[in-house]
This record gives structure tokens, C-alpha cells and sequence, in this order.
């Protein structure tokens, strides 16, 4: 196990340091960030390239206690970890695991609160401290009271009866406004009806969340061809990027037994399902957008917030939603599926097509699914020499910098630049605009196609 971690290199449960630094600013913080995610892992006694350069035999019994006692005595509420050795390779390391913590948020003391984005650790804003609280009470944002412009709760009775009827048409026939209210939805206020931030998402939006959907010529985000934004509720908002993405897409016809039927680059069901999870997922208190865009090789769907659970969890059932009462009033009318099954859908629509599974990742404070097109429609031209030595490059040393490639391949800095940016065009590259330098992610299964 540690030695598929180590050669997996860092990310964001991951952490390396070669030595046990004295400064404990570069390794309390990211106990912190762990237990503030999804938990992780730091092992000191290895190189930020993923070499087992180890610690002095002699050494390691009194760096763990060093180790424990700063994490421990530095944390507030104290985190849950564990500190143990290895042996590896004849050489000696220290592993702390961080567990995820039920008492968000976690604190550096004097410090403040950090949170794990990509391979950094980052001081939390204030919008990200406050999901936290609210996970330390079990409560989610669309629970909160809505109050509009004006600091009312009102709530229109029309809304209220749309919503009942919705739930009518979907087998609830006994349905009344208290059953809105046992489900979160609505408030009662003092023998009033009053407004929650999921009544609203689910009904007027006036907290004015969109989604932007557009097409894209070519393999960049550069030229536009169709453009829709969406702020309707979050059911409009789920229909209208669908039908975006329906009449945006490339089909063609298929005969299955006596019947004729589309197919398009890539399965709609799982691209609603896309769809519905970022909106339903989404961080409401973050006010950024979700997009949806089609490019020629592939179809994007990113939202606000970050994962929730670790990326290897995605798909075995295993859930948890920023927003629990939205997330059920959907299931109840039939927009949603069972819990925890979204992922693995996806998944099984695109091999069903012969197609690439879907990638979900982190990009900032964001996550981002990307659809593959059919290969056979893919409009990426060969790649030259070149380039494809630097991406190998890439993938061995994902910290390496431009200078150091434009050294090592005998060409200009300039010339770098423009094949960095021709391989991200090809879906081929991503960076983690997190860091500094380096930062590189190569898409190797796709470049063996190519």
C-alpha cells in the first residue's frame, strides 16, 4: 500500500517531506487541511519527487514524538491521527494519517483554518469556514433561512402549490405543505410559512444561481458558436443545459432491431446526470457559475465547491451532498436517482458507447467531469517529436519547468509555451494553477492513443 502511494506522487491526500522540517508551519497547516477534507496522508522521509531518501535510524523514534506533539498540541479541536514507521527499502520513513474530522472546523492555533486544494494547502475563506460550521452541526447551506433583498421570508402561496403538484404527479398524492416542511424545505416561523434557501433554489431563485452553457469551435475556449444562460430554478436550469447539450451534439443513426435510434458523441443520460450532480452538489455559498461546455474532442461540466469525499470513493455507493434537502426533494419527484449512484451511471453509459470514462477532478475550488467524443471523431491532429517528448518528460517530473524543458528538448522558452498550450488545447496536459511552477498532470492513457 505505501509503496503505491509513494509512487502515485502527491495530490490531495497525499503529502511528502523529506525530513521532519523544524518549521512546523510546513506541516501542522496540512494535518489541519486534512482533517478539514477528506483525510490524507503525510510521509516524511520522501522527496517532493516521490524519492525514498529516508531518516536516520537513530532519529526516528524521537521525530514521531516531535511530530505528535505539534499536531497534537497545535490543533484545535485536537485532530485524529496516527503516527507509525516503515521500513522501505531499507530505509526509514514516518507516516501520519489524518483522519477526517467530525468537529469542523479543525484550527491551526494562532493560525487560523486551512483546507486541502489539489497538492497545496490553503488558508480557508471565510464562505469555506462556513460550510465547515455547518458540517460540525450536520446541517446544509439550502437548510439555512432564505432572506431576500429585503430581509423577508416570505413565501408565495403559488410556489408552494407548484411544488405539491410536482410531488402529486410523482406518486405523493397525500402531499400537503406540512410535508414540505417535515422535508426542510419550507420553515414554520411562528405559525408562518417561511422560506429556506432550497425553498427558493426550488422555486423563485432569487438568490440568482445560473449555469452557462456554451459551444466552442475547435479545442480551446476561445470561439464561441452558441451561447444559453440558465436562471431559471434548478429543475429549468437542469432541463434548459440538457437541451443545450441535446442540440449542440453530433448524432447519428443507429437501427436496433425494427427501430431507429440516435446517438450522440456522448450519452445523454449521462450527461444529465452530470448536469443534475453539479447543480445539486454545487457550493451555494460559493457564488460562481456552473458551466457547461462542448468543445470538439470533449464536454465539460464544472461546478462550484470541491469533492466531498476522496476521488477513489466516487462510484461505490458511498454519498454525501452539500445540500440534503434539495438533493431529496429530486429524488422524490424522480429529477434525481438513488443516492450514490450518479457516478457509477456515468461511468457504465460511456462504456456502454465504446467510449472513455468520464474524469472527475478538483481544478482549484472547483470540480470538473470531462466527457471524451468518440475517438474515431476526434479532430486532434499527430503530435510531433517535439511535443511528445516533452509531455514524457512531463510525466516523469511533474514539477519541471518551462526553462528546464526548453534546456533539456534545445528549444526556446517561447517554443514551450506554445506546445504546453497546444497540448492542453488536445486534452492532452493540465496544470494545477496552485502552485507556482511544475504542477503538470499528462493524460498518458490519451497520449498512447495519439
Amino acid at each position: 500500500m505505501l509503496p503505491e502511494m509513494i509512487a502515485g506522487g502527491e495530490g490531495k491526500t497525499v503529502e511528502f517531506k523529506q525530513d521532519v522540517p523544524k518549521d512546523i508551519m510546513k506541516y501542522v497547516p496540512t494535518a489541519v487541511a486534512f482533517a478539514n477534507t477528506t483525510g490524507g496522508t503525510m510521509v516524511f522521509g520522501v522527496s517532493d519527487t516521490g524519492e525514498i531518501v529516508g531518516i536516520e535510524e537513530g532519529l526516528v523514534k524521537s521525530r514521531m514524538e516531535e511530530v505528535s506533539c505539534e499536531i497534537g498540541g497545535r490543533t484545535e479541536p485536537t485532530v485524529s491521527f496516527e503516527v507509525d514507521s516503515y521500513c522501505l527499502e531499507g530505509r526509514h520513513l514516518i507516516v501520519v494519517e489524518v483522519h477526517r474530522g467530525s468537529l469542523t472546523p479543525y484550527r491551526m492555533k494562532g493560525r487560523g483554518v486551512f483546507i486541502r486544494q489539489g497538492r497545496n494547502t490553503f488558508q480557508a475563506c471565510e464562505e469555506k469556514i462556513r460550510e465547515l460550521e455547518l458540517e460540525r452541526v450536520n446541517r446544509t447551506f439550502d437548510s439555512l433561512p432564505f432572506l431576500d433583498g429585503s430581509g423577508s421570508r416570505d413565501v408565495a402561496g403559488s410556489d408552494v402549490e407548484g411544488l405539491l403538484s410536482l410531488m402529486r404527479e410523482h406518486g405523493h398524492e397525500g402531499c400537503t405543505v406540512e410535508t414540505l416542511v417535515s422535508m426542510g424545505v419550507l420553515d414554520l416561523v411562528d405559525g408562518r410559512l417561511a422560506s429556506t434557501v432550497a425553498f427558493d433554489l426550488l422555486t423563485a431563485n432569487r438568490g440568482r444561481y445560473e449555469t452557462s452553457c456554451a459551444l466552442f469551435r475547435g479545442l480551446s475556449k476561445i470561439d464561441f458558436e452558441d451561447r444559453t444562460e440558465c436562471s431559471g430554478n434548478i429543475m429549468e436550469q437542469i432541463e434548459t443545459a440538457v437541451s443545450f447539450v441535446r442540440r449542440n451534439m453530433r448524432r447519428r443513426a443507429v437501427i436496433k432491431g425494427l427501430y431507429r435510434e440516435d446517438v450522440y458523441d456522448v450519452p445523454i443520460t449521462a450527461l444529465r446526470e452530470a448536469i443534475v450532480n453539479a447543480l445539486v452538489h454545487r457550493s451555494y455559498v460559493n457564488r460562481d457559475t456552473v458551466t457547461v461546455t462542448i468543445l470538439d474532442d470533449r464536454i465539460e461540466v464544472e461546478s462550484p465547491g470541491t469533492l466531498l469525499m476522496r476521488a477513489e470513493q466516487l462510484g461505490t455507493g458511498m454519498y454525501r451532498t452539500r445540500n440534503e434537502v434539495v438533493a431529496r426533494f429530486l429524488r422524490e419527484v424522480g429529477v434525481c436517482e438513488v443516492r450514490g449512484t450518479g457516478v457509477q451511471r456515468m461511468r457504465e453509459a460511456c462504456r456502454a458507447q465504446g467510449l472513455r470514462e468520464p474524469i472527475i477532478e478538483e481544478v482549484e475550488d472547483h470540480v470538473r467531469v470531462t466527457f471524451f467524443k468518440e475517438s474515431g471523431q476526434d479532430r486532434i491532429p499527430a503530435l510531433g517529436m517535439q511535443e511528445r517528448r516533452m509531455l514524457e518528460i512531463m510525466s516523469r517530473d511533474p514539477d519541471v519547468t518551462q526553462d528546464r524543458l526548453a534546456e533539456e528538448l534545445g528549444i526556446s522558452k517561447a517554443y514551450v509555451a506554445k506546445l504546453v498550450r497546444h497540448s492542453k488545447d488536445r486534452g492532452l496536459l493540465v496544470r494545477d494553477a496552485t502552485v507556482r511552477k511544475g504542477g503538470w498532470a499528462v493524460d498518458l492513457e490519451r497520449l498512447e492513443r495519439m
